[in-house]
């Protein structure tokens, strides 16, 4: 597994992991991912609260118990470090929530030590986690429902048009964004383990 591109350091790369994994299985945004409480993780619901999604809408986002259980070592250290119970899920050591410019820097860094040719952006994630949801035959209201969006248009901008002509209509190409996350998750070790 290669963990070198999440991080300088173990803990590093434990938070980074467990952050990927909540933006690729709940399919959340980076401001979505960032602005998890303690309190907004719900295994016994099944996903996470998300207070504030885009138009300042409220929503659970589902995620899976393999999911949650692939965030458990970061959780674990957040507690061995003293961290709030109470703070944001995705912090710094000393507390402090991790802003979205980190992201954009680990997105470049991923890029570079995986060799990959396209932009690597945090966004992608959604895009993968809403084909996969559309492959698994989820009806087009649950991902918008899932995703946030205020209408089906979001969910068509998501999803690749190849994807679309299967079901006998059109949509855009985004085929490239889910290969580049696939591609990322790959390349960390996540693809195919959750």
């Amino acid at each position: 597994m290669l963990d070198g591109p999440l991080g300088r350091n173990e803990r590093t790369r434990t938070r980074n992991r467990a952050l990927l994994v909540v933006m690729w299985r709940a399919g959340l945004r980076v401001s979505e991912a960032l602005g998890l409480r303690m309190d907004d993780l719900r295994p016994d619901e099944g996903g996470v609260w998300v207070r504030r999604g885009k138009g300042g809408k409220p929503r659970l986002a589902g995620m899976d118990p393999e999911s949650f259980e692939a965030m458990l070592p970061w959780l674990e250290l957040r507690r061995e470090l003293g961290l709030d119970p109470a703070g944001p899920v995705f912090c710094t050591f000393n507390g402090n929530a991790v802003e979205s410019s980190y992201m954009r820097h680990m997105c470049r860094r991923l890029r570079a030590k995986l060799g990959l040719s396209k932009r690597v952006h945090a966004h992608a994630l959604r895009h993968t986690h809403a084909h996969e949801l559309f492959r698994e035959g989820v009806a087009e209201k649950l991902i918008q429902v899932q995703l946030g969006h205020a209408s089906l248009d979001g969910v068509d901008r998501q999803i690749p048009a190849e994807d679309w002509r299967q079901r006998g209509r059109g949509g855009c190409s985004r085929a490239g964004v889910v290969a580049m996350a696939v591609d990322i998750l790959a390349g960390i070790g996540l693809f195919g383990v959750i």
